[in-house]
């Protein structure tokens, strides 16, 4: 079914998902997809939403914060003490008059591998029916077996603790918040993010895009988004400056229809079938990102085997065509180890 996305991009994050690989990175217009629980069309307020009623609340101009959106809340905080400015976040920010909507349903249906948010109120946790990871001492969940460990993270606090708030709060990060900041690192190296509910203005997006730059340590990888309303012009931009290639959603209804999308092209992947054999350059499955993590950990590596035409067969899958060869290679491996 057609959708706002362009087929290969859905595609290869259907291919993701099917190698549990995709890691759901929401910002505040996924909690702007929920639902008013009396009928009404309230909507939670985006961040810049939340800024221009927390500088009213507190007699303050956002003209005054412009090169700095965030740095409303550490002016406030210096005038009136943090437990004022928390209080009025959770006063804007209340989400007990609101449900999970259609897109939150769409979404919840597909295997992420994780889910990643900056936001502070519930909707995925109720979305999810999960119990969500909130501060540093909360990753010795983690260390629990496979199928037990969490999958939503909220990465700056929820609402009842907002840890991560102002701009200040954003510079000390990385340290104050170790564990989480070498989780994201770790996500951020091994498996690929797909960032939705971002506005190109939205001052978490403009924060977060450079600690990710930063974290990835000048390392290409390959990163995906589903921003608001981004011109042509700015999506170049994004992928020549940080390797983020995204789609742009032009209204609400496009939020829905594009995970919708996404699980179309990955029940298409689940569903058997025969496979003609493919045109190589349909799927752009990012061989090269995993061609370049096997040689930095053994050195060089041949990986036609792998995949045929881009169509992600494992080597023992049935399905797979013949492969004629192409067996991976790996220098200095000893084929005899196990």
């Amino acid at each position: 079914m057609p959708g706002p996305l362009p087929p290969d991009f859905a595609r290869t994050l259907a291919q993701k998902l099917r190698d549990g690989q995709l890691v759901l990175f929401s910002g505040a217009g996924l909690s702007m997809q929920a639902q008013a629980r009396d009928g009404s069309d309230r909507r939670i307020p985006s961040w810049d939403g939340l800024l221009q009623r927390i500088a009213a609340r507190f007699g303050e101009h956002m003209d005054d914060y412009r090169d700095e959106p965030l740095g409303l809340f550490d002016a406030i905080i210096a005038d009136h003490g943090r437990p004022a400015a928390e209080q009025a976040v959770r006063d804007i920010l209340c989400d007990s008059d609101f449900e999970p909507g259609p897109t939150h349903q769409t979404m919840r249906q597909l295997p992420w591998h994780r889910v990643c948010t900056i936001n502070y109120d519930t909707l995925l946790e109720q979305c999810l029916n999960t119990a969500p990871v909130t501060c540093e001492q909360e990753f010795d969940r983690l260390r629990q077996p496979p199928g037990h460990q969490p999958l939503l993270f909220k990465l700056h606090g929820s609402l009842a603790g907002m840890h991560t708030l102002t701009a200040q709060d954003y510079q000390l990060w990385p340290d104050t918040h170790p564990r989480a900041y070498r989780f994201v690192e770790d996500l951020l190296l091994n498996r690929t993010l797909v960032f939705v509910g971002y506005s190109l203005s939205d001052p978490h997006w403009k924060a977060l895009v450079p600690l990710v730059h930063r974290m990835l340590g000048g390392r290409t990888k390959q990163l995906y988004a589903l921003v608001w309303r981004a011109g042509e012009r700015r999506r170049q931009n994004l992928l020549r400056q940080y390797a983020i290639e995204a789609a742009s959603l032009e209204n609400d209804a496009e939020y829905e229809a594009a995970f919708r999308q996404i699980a179309d092209a990955h029940a298409s992947l689940r569903a058997p079938r025969v496979v003609a054999p493919a045109d190589p350059g349909v799927f752009a499955y990012d061989r090269r990102q995993y061609q370049q993590a096997v040689q930095q950990t053994y050195g060089h590596a041949d990986l036609q085997g792998l995949y045929h035409g881009g169509a992600g067969f494992s080597r023992d899958d049935p399905r797979a065509p013949s492969m004629g060869g192409g067996s991976v290679r790996i220098s200095g491996l000893d084929p005899k180890r196990r």
